[in-house]
């Protein structure tokens, strides 16, 4: 996620914001639109796709992997959570990725219980982002619930 604060020019030249220049961008990486399709796959159709396995080698190829050290994908559960791991690895510089992927997942109790559930985040059932404050004010929406 990329942050930008920046004005664009209306139609009358004059600087504003908007909601697609202040505030979060989603940048996707190739290996983030494999895992998607991956893991949506899994999911959905409760198999492992001929694409689904192709982009999980794509990914293990890329990184040169060895064949005996990538993950067991043989089954649709094997393939989520597969996907779960290699999304750790595959992000792991990228500053809260991990953490939104796990609470996403629902998993943050079985992967970091000591954060969990001692957090403000388990007490007010933040499951979804915030919505920069920019954003509500421009828009007139309502933020997620907890904050």
């Amino acid at each position: 996620v990329f942050i930008s604060i920046k004005f664009d020019t209306n139609k009358n030249g004059e600087k504003v914001l908007s909601q697609l220049s202040n505030g979060l961008t989603p940048i996707y990486r190739l290996a983030d639109t494999y895992l998607i399709y991956a893991e949506a796959s899994a999911l959905a159709y409760k198999d492992v796709t001929p694409l689904a396995k192709e982009c999980m080698e794509k990914i293990w190829n890329r990184a040169n992997m060895p064949n005996d050290k990538r993950e067991d994908i043989s089954t649709w559960e094997k393939l989520d959570e597969a996907v779960f791991k290699e999304r750790g690895y595959e992000f792991i510089g990228e500053t809260g990725k991990r953490w939104f992927e796990i609470i996403r997942r629902q998993r943050a109790a079985a992967y970091r219980p000591d954060v969990y559930n001692n957090s403000l985040y388990k007490a007010n059932g933040h499951y979804y982002f915030p919505i920069p404050i920019e954003e509500i004010q421009m828009t007139g929406w309502e933020n997620n619930p907890g904050y």
